[in-house]
């Protein structure tokens, strides 16, 4: 980098800075770095998230399944008597 300036509108002077970048750019890698390691546990904390919902979504329609096919079964055995009159009748005499 070089600087330049006037001093009385005579004298010019130069000026020659050396600009050590190295430390800078060590500290971005290590800025950088740390940046994507918190990025990279909340995305994991996210998916976590999102499949523990989807396996209790999951569980919650394997329930509901359940339900429904207990649900036809109980159906079907009503049906089914009430068609061949079983428990219609019920002989008493001993």
């Amino acid at each position: 980098m070089r600087l330049s300036y006037r001093t009385n509108g005579a004298i010019q002077r130069h000026t020659t800075v050396i600009v050590d970048t190295t430390g800078l750019d060590l500290a971005n890698a290590a800025v950088g770095l740390q940046q994507a390691k918190v990025m990279g546990e909340a995305q994991i904390l996210m998916a976590r998230k999102i499949l523990q919902s989807q396996d209790q979504q999951g569980a919650a329609a394997i329930e509901l399944m359940d339900a429904a096919i207990e649900g036809m079964n109980q159906a079907g055995d009503a049906m089914a008597a009430a068609a061949t009159g079983l428990g219609g009748q019920i002989d008493v005499a001993a």
